[in-house]
């Protein structure tokens, strides 16, 4: 489940950090799945897998501001973003996150039910019937054109990845991915809004994994090829 600002703010969460060492570091809760909860940080950090941290939480009440901590296990990060799940809550945070379990439960139990996604990457770009394994999008707000590669789609989703060369990308929310098809030959474009956006290194570049919602009207020609694609590969 994606957590918003609005939740948090709901929930009179005023701001988290971790404490590495004798290093607090501010982070965003922006996931939460089955006990596992996402994060994005700013700042120079590295993590182990596997590493112990302390995660504190500091609440709006009445009486004024309250912190309340918990352990923290990281299962997985990159440039600016980690993973991981809590143990040993204080009551503030405990009661926080058993609140957005529940809110998860609803959603899966009410929400649209989870799509099926196919992976793209070089292996299937021919199988989807795209033209190349690099395509472009664009961001007008940003004014950025760039690079990009489907890691994996669904009929209302996708998933890319893209060079990230220019800052003020993090901030926008919503661009287009231009795509092109053969067999026949169809061009694509599709207005997409970020989900979830990770930071990881590889060979000297950083590059950034945007997970999005496709916005409506989605092209027809994509729901077909995915449908396909689907058909193919249950």
């Amino acid at each position: 489940m994606n957590i918003t600002k609005e939740l948090l703010d709901g929930l009179n969460l005023v701001s988290l950090f971790f404490t590495q060492g004798k290093k607090d570091i501010s982070c965003v809760l922006k996931r939460s799945e089955k006990g596992v909860l996402f994060f994005n940080f700013t700042g120079d950090f590295t993590f182990a897998d596997g590493e112990r941290l302390s995660l504190s939480a500091t609440f709006q009440k009445e009486a004024g501001l309250a912190v309340s901590r918990a352990d923290f296990k990281v299962l997985e990060s990159g440039l600016d973003w980690i993973l991981g799940t809590v143990e040993n809550c204080e009551s503030d945070l405990r009661e926080v996150l058993e609140r957005i379990s529940f809110l998860e439960s609803q959603y899966e139990k009410y929400g649209r039910r989870k799509e099926m996604r196919v992976k793209i990457g070089k292996e299937n770009f021919l199988a989807f019937g795209l033209s190349e394994p690099e395509q472009k999008l664009f961001s007008k707000a940003a004014k950025v054109i760039q690079p990009c590669a489907i890691v994996d789609a669904s009929i209302h989703g996708i998933c890319i990845v893209t060079p990230f060369e220019n800052p003020l990308f993090k901030n926008i929310d919503n661009f287009n991915v231009h795509i092109s098809f053969v067999n026949p030959e169809q061009t694509v474009l599709l207005q997409a809004h970020k989900v979830l956006l990770r930071l990881d290194n590889a060979n000297g570049r950083t590059f950034a994994t945007i997970s999005c919602q496709l916005l409506e009207p989605i092209h027809y020609a994509w729901k077909e090829r995915v449908i396909r694609l689907l058909e193919k590969h249950p």
